[in-house]
């Protein structure tokens, strides 16, 4: 009964102490009084406050004070989604696992977007699902290439990077700054700009986050050879209609014409693969391709598989 009560009390200090602490910092002007009064308090005891911290709370305590920032860079910050859009031409939103939304506008919308996203990117122990980059602004590239190349600390720790309606310029530099050992999935959906430069899309087949990713889901066209993409485990094609891009044509052909039934396959053979082909949502012109080993009498045969 006793230890019961104890666990309870200290329960109830450490409930107390975290909302004290967090109601100072973002209300008090002066928060540098907050980090004097943490010479007193064990930086374990701190660190354990942290830790039942929600993001909101812990976001705040990282803008407000140093002291206690550097306590949050040893404590594992766990994020499932963020998502930096922009809306019309004179607004930016960035929210944060869907609960937590800012919205930026004015001259300066994606200094002070980005200042807030690198406080949760620059996270030494970030562990971060998902993030989606929404930004059909080709007169931006220049600014999110600088910021990330100077202000991020460290890659982007994250497991699905998601393109929407942005340019390749932004799909290289962010790749080009997320950690190649973590990122699993790449998605590029919605409309990607057309004007790009040769050496842009050579660029970004050439990285490391690129070959090492093991899915792709795409929409809206295709860019490059079926080399640059036959790596990946996985690859999802939403595709408007039954013809692939032109520069798939060489490898697979299906036509508007044909009629394909839900459990007919389609095998095109080129010099370089075999593919076997079956219609995922005819209605909707949706295709799942997965590569696949098929063994044969004579040798492995290297697959691309819609299933």
């Amino acid at each position: 009964m006793i230890l019961w009560l104890s666990r309870a009390v200290i329960s109830i200090f450490r409930y107390l102490y975290r909302i004290l602490l967090y109601s100072v910092l973002c209300f008090s002007n002066k928060p540098e009084l907050v980090e004097k009064d943490l010479i007193d308090v064990p930086e374990c005891i701190v660190r354990g406050f942290i830790r039942k911290m929600d993001l909101k709370e812990r976001i705040t305590i990282r803008t407000k004070s140093s002291a206690l920032r550097d306590i949050d860079d040893m404590v594992p910050l766990k994020v499932d989604g963020i998502v930096l859009k922009s809306i019309g031409s004179s607004e930016i939103s960035l929210c944060f696992e869907e609960s937590i939304k800012f919205i930026f506008s004015g001259n300066n919308r994606l200094q002070e977007a980005m200042t807030q996203l690198l406080i949760v990117l620059n996270h030494p122990k970030l562990d971060l699902r998902s993030i989606r980059f929404d930004f059909f602004r080709e007169d931006t590239d220049e600014q999110i290439m600088e910021i990330f190349s100077t202000r991020l600390t460290f890659g982007i720790s994250v497991k699905l990077l998601h393109f929407e309606n942005c340019s390749f310029q932004n799909l290289l530099t962010l790749l080009e700054h997320t950690t190649p050992k973590v990122l699993n999935e790449i998605w590029i959906t919605g409309r990607i700009h057309r004007q790009y430069n040769p050496d842009t899309i050579d660029r970004i087949f050439q990285l490391e986050q690129w070959k090492r990713a093991k899915t792709l889901v795409i929409t809206g066209g295709l860019f490059g050879s079926m080399e640059h993409f036959s790596h990946f485990e996985e690859l999802a094609l939403y595709i408007s209609g039954f013809t692939l891009q032109k520069n798939w044509a060489d490898t697979i052909v299906i036509r508007q014409a044909e009629q394909i039934s839900d459990r007919k396959y389609i095998r095109h053979e080129s010099e370089d693969s075999n593919f076997s082909i079956k219609l995922f949502n005819a209605e909707k012109g949706h295709f799942k391709i997965k590569r696949v080993i098929k063994k044969s009498d004579d040798e492995n045969v290297e697959m691309l598989r819609l299933i």
